[in-house]
């Protein structure tokens, strides 16, 4: 650091001092850009130390189905509104709407409210919408305590299981700028259990279900049967022979990064590096050759990514270990 340099290494009447940047209060209210300067009616974070939040709305929900107890109120010294007029105003820049035009945000759900009142929120999920509406994102804000109040680990948990149950909540039906959902994939076989002995070829079958990683539905606010269009699903298929050190593509032996979709520009996903999902509702099924002079004796490492055939972004996946027999 610039203070941390030895006075003997700087000239005479010199002193560094310590660099920083900080955007302060109208951090935030710069970041979203919704709202209006006159009435003052933006976003803010307020100043509200000492005081509390209750879990209300999908708060309950992240108490109890994600393995990580919550208590039922928590401190919360910095609850948020998207239509207030508070501390720092607005940044420099906010009168020029022609320049940055103004987005617009809607509260999706709250996790925790706030005792000063129904306009403030503890915790919540927030859409943001560039102007005219078309494409739309989702942005976790939490109020909760400081590090040294609430503790680094609590507040690392909640805000990765916050933002996985919101990533989920934003694929309800109905909704604005939905995030449409990735199935659970699970490899059906072989397992490690399987027994292969001297295979020409390998069947390798996978499932897809409209499910979360556990088998759960999404969110208890997702209808019974709820499911994505299968047929824009697209799967990776990916082998490693060192354990996961390095991976091939199992289509044609390319080398391969797992949670990244094979694409080209202007066409999608690589069709010779993916593959079509092959009917709705029924396994997937993929034959791979393995003569012994490619598969030789050994372990090895199958996983499967389940992708947007439209969108290289977001995936699921699923990993086996099997044992070749020669």
């Amino acid at each position: 650091r610039r203070d941390a340099v030895p006075s003997g290494q700087l000239p005479q009447g010199t002193t560094l001092v310590r660099a920083y940047a900080r955007l302060q209060e109208t951090g935030c209210t710069s970041f979203f850009n919704i709202g209006t300067s006159s009435p003052h009616a933006t976003f803010h974070h307020q100043y509200q130390d000492g005081q509390n939040g209750t879990l209300v709305e999908d708060g309950p929900e992240l108490a109890q189905r994600y393995g990580f107890p919550l208590s039922t109120t928590a401190a919360i010294s910095r609850p948020f509104g998207l239509a207030l007029n508070g501390s720092g105003l607005q940044g420099s820049e906010f009168p020029y709407a022609a320049e940055y035009p103004r987005f617009a945000a809607q509260l999706v759900r709250r996790y925790y409210s706030h005792q000063a009142g129904a306009n403030l929120v503890g915790s919540g999920v927030v859409r943001l919408q560039q102007p005219g509406g078309a494409r739309g994102g989702y942005i976790v804000v939490n109020g909760i305590d400081k590090t040294t109040e609430s503790g680094s680990a609590f507040i690392a948990r909640y805000r990765m299981l916050s933002l996985t149950h919101s990533y989920f909540a934003a694929g309800l039906p109905g909704a604005l700028n939905r995030v449409k959902q990735l199935p659970r994939v699970q490899i059906l076989t072989p397992t490690l259990i399987t027994e292969l002995d001297n295979p020409a070829t390998i069947e390798l079958r996978w499932s897809s279900a409209w499910r979360r990683w556990d088998g759960q539905p999404y969110t208890t606010s997702h209808p019974a049967g709820f499911a994505e269009d299968e047929s824009a699903l697209v799967y990776v298929l990916l082998l490693s022979r060192d354990g996961g050190r390095e991976w091939t593509n199992l289509l044609d032996d390319s080398p391969a990064e797992p949670g990244t979709l094979p694409w080209i520009e202007g066409v999608g996903a690589d069709p010779a590096r993916t593959r079509l999902d092959q009917g709705t509702g029924a396994d997937e099924v993929f034959v791979w050759n393995t003569p012994a002079a490619d598969v030789p004796e050994g372990t090895y490492m199958l996983r499967i990514e389940a992708y947007r055939g439209g969108e290289a972004l977001h995936y699921s996946q699923h990993m086996e270990r099997i044992y070749v027999d020669r």
